[in-house]
């Protein structure tokens, strides 16, 4: 059980390297379409903004003006911003 850990093994086979091929044609800029839109993207944001600052609005209009019980208005109120926030993203994905 006399082994030597302490020196490196002995060389290995020689090896040569090639000589280097014609070169790779370059790649394409985008071998895919771009996914993400800008456009899209600052409309969908747009919408959750308008449509969570806007449930708050609505739903003091419904009770102020409408005298709904504020229950109610608040239900009234989340729907509408949450169907126009559904609106705003189908017409960005057509």
């Amino acid at each position: 059980m006399s082994e030597d850990l302490g020196t490196a093994p002995g060389p290995g086979p020689a090896t040569t390297l090639a000589a280097p091929g014609p070169a790779a044609p370059p790649l394409p800029q985008h071998p895919v379409a771009p996914v993400f839109s800008v456009k899209a993207f600052l409309l969908v944001l747009a919408g959750v903004v308008l449509a969570s600052e806007g449930a708050p609005i609505l739903r003091a209009a419904l009770v102020g003006r409408l005298g709904l019980p504020s229950g109610a208005a608040t239900a009234l109120a989340v729907a509408g911003a949450a169907l126009k926030s559904m609106t705003l993203v189908k017409n960005v994905a057509e």
